[in-house]
């Protein structure tokens, strides 16, 4: 396996990771709130572009601090 094929690896597992955590944690505090829906929102990290399923909430603004 060639080191630029490996970097490459690295820095997909790593955008997943970041990902699926995000997500995870989105995710529970929106069932916490009241099962709301959710839409795509892109955010870029240091290994690559991340889609964050940011939850939906009727007639309400769904901010979270640490993803600003």
């Amino acid at each position: 396996m060639n080191e630029e094929s490996l970097k490459t690896d690295l820095r997909e597992l790593v955008r997943k990771t970041v990902e699926d955590t995000l997500n995870g944690l989105l995710e529970e505090e929106a069932d916490d709130l009241v099962g709301a829906g959710h839409h795509d929102r892109s955010l870029t990290a240091s290994s690559g572009e991340v889609t964050v399923r940011m939850p939906k909430l009727k007639g309400m603004r769904f901010t979270v601090d640490w993803l600003h």
